[in-house]
This record gives C-alpha cells, sequence and structure tokens, in this order.
C-alpha cells in the first residue's frame, strides 16, 4: 500500500514510516522538516517538502495514496494559530482525500480525537465534522 504522512518528521511520524518500510509499503512525508529523514534513504521514502495549508503541496501529495496518516499539528496555544494553520490544512487535506476517493484516513489529532471514533476513517464524515468546528471558529469574539 502507498502511505501519506502528514507531519512525518516528527518522533510518531518518523517511527511509523521506519515500520510501514519495513514491511514493505511506499511511504510519502509531508513535513515542514523533511531533512530529517534524509538519513533514512529507502527506495520506497518519498520526502516533500511543504505545508498543509498549501493547497497545491496537498493536491499532489494526496496522488496516488491508499491510506492517509495525519499527524501534522502545530501544537499552538493561540486559537488564531489553530484556525488559520492547523484547521485551514486539515480542511484541505480532507477535501483533497475525497476528491482522489481515499477511503482511508488515520489521525491522533487533538480535536478530530473528540469527534465520534467511528467516524475517524471516512474523510467525507470527517470533514463535516471540521466544517462544523470552521464555524464555531468564525464566531468566536477577536
Amino acid at each position: 500500500m502507498k502511505f501519506l504522512i502528514t507531519g512525518g518528521a516528527g518522533s510518531v511520524g518518523h517511527a511509523l514510516t521506519s515500520s510501514l518500510l519495513e514491511k514493505g509499503h511506499s511511504v510519502r512525508i509531508l513535513d515542514k522538516k523533511v531533512d530529517l529523514l534524509q538519513s533514512l534513504g529507502h527506495k520506497s521514502l518519498e520526502l516533500i517538502k511543504g505545508e498543509i495549508e498549501d493547497l497545491s503541496v496537498v493536491n499532489g501529495a494526496v496522488e496516488g495514496i491508499d491510506v492517509i496518516v495525519h499527524l501534522a499539528w502545530s501544537f499552538s496555544d493561540d486559537p488564531i494559530e489553530l484556525l488559520a494553520s492547523d484547521l485551514k490544512g486539515h480542511l484541505l487535506l480532507l477535501d483533497a482525500a475525497i476528491a482522489e476517493k481515499i477511503s482511508n484516513f488515520f489521525t491522533p489529532v487533538p480535536l478530530l480525537s473528540m469527534a465520534n471514533p467511528s467516524n475517524l476513517l471516512s474523510p467525507k464524515k470527517i470533514h463535516v465534522w471540521w466544517k462544523k468546528q470552521e464555524s464555531l471558529f468564525m464566531e468566536l469574539p477577536n
């Protein structure tokens, strides 16, 4: 299978990448810091340096993918950063997953983990949930 791991340069992503490669899978990483993974140098590893808030990067990253493991998260305490970066990026990734008909989407992202776990495997259901959250963020006072 071909996996896309967003935020794959982090400790969880790095360990997951190594494990998937050992099992014979292909892995594509989308992260701001892919340089940290250059040392893996595996023929089935593709590194994309970029951000999930960049539509063209996200669209390219999901092409030909079977499974998305979404680990990218800013961990910011700033609600503006969460809205501008994380939420936008998550929605772009979900839109791209739906457009590519990717049916396997896994994420431990904090806000999504509060959703009903049975929804976490369907990009369409997650997208609907995120759209509801987006409207709540828009109602926050300055």
